[in-house]
C-alpha cells in the first residue's frame, strides 16, 4: 500500500526554505537532500517541481505572497509616501532573506536550467510592486501617471535589495518625486 503523504507541496517548500536560509544559498541545496528532510522519494518532488531552481522560485514567490497579502490587508495607505515606505521595507526584508540566492543566480546567469523562471518572477515581482502601489496613488491624485508607478516599483526593487541602502537614505528624494 503506498505512502499517503498529506501537503507534500507546502512541506518541501517549507524544508527548502530553512535549508536555504541556513545555508545562506543554493550552492548546498540539493533535491537529494530536501528529500532527506521531508522523508521522501527524490522521484516525488519531481511530481511537483521539474528541477531545483524550479523548487527555488516556488519557494520565494510563496514568501513574497504571503508579505504582499500583508502589505495588501492594510492598504490602501493614507499616501503614496507612506505605501512606498511600507512597501521598501517589504520588499527589503524579502530580498535579505534571499541575496544569497540572488547573488548565485547573477553569478551563473543563464548557465542553469530553470533561470528562465527568475526572469519571469522578477518581471512578474515588479508589475506586483506597480499593482500595490496604484490603490495609494489613485486615492490621493485624480489622473495618475502609470510611469510615475512605474518608477517608484523599479526604484523599490532595485534599492531594497541593497543591505546598505536604507529607506531613510532616499526619503527626501521620494518625497520631492512626490510633491
Amino acid at each position: 500500500m503506498p505512502k499517503i503523504i498529506n501537503d507534500v507541496r507546502n512541506q518541501l517548500i517549507r524544508e527548502t526554505k530553512k535549508i536555504l536560509i541556513e545555508d545562506r544559498g543554493i550552492k548546498k541545496l540539493t533535491l537529494r537532500r530536501v528529500a532527506y528532510g521531508c522523508n521522501v522519494s527524490i522521484g516525488l518532488i519531481y511530481n511537483y517541481f521539474e528541477n531545483k531552481l524550479d523548487l527555488v522560485s516556488a519557494v520565494m514567490q510563496e514568501d513574497w505572497l504571503a508579505r504582499e497579502k500583508e502589505f495588501d490587508e492594510k492598504s490602501p495607505y493614507d499616501s503614496p509616501k507612506k505605501a512606498i515606505e511600507e512597501l521598501y521595507r517589504h520588499v527589503h526584508e524579502f530580498a535579505l532573506t534571499y541575496d544569497c540566492v540572488w547573488n548565485e543566480y547573477l553569478e551563473t546567469k543563464g548557465l542553469n536550467p530553470g533561470d528562465e523562471k527568475f526572469v519571469n518572477f522578477r518581471k512578474q515581482f515588479i508589475e506586483e510592486l506597480e499593482e500595490l502601489l496604484k490603490p495609494t496613488f489613485e486615492k490621493k491624485a485624480k489622473a495618475v501617471d502609470k510611469k510615475i508607478i512605474k518608477f517608484f516599483a523599479l526604484y523599490i526593487a532595485k534599492f531594497a535589495r541593497d543591505p546598505d541602502i536604507e529607506y531613510k537614505d532616499f526619503k527626501d528624494i521620494v518625497l520631492t518625486l512626490l510633491k
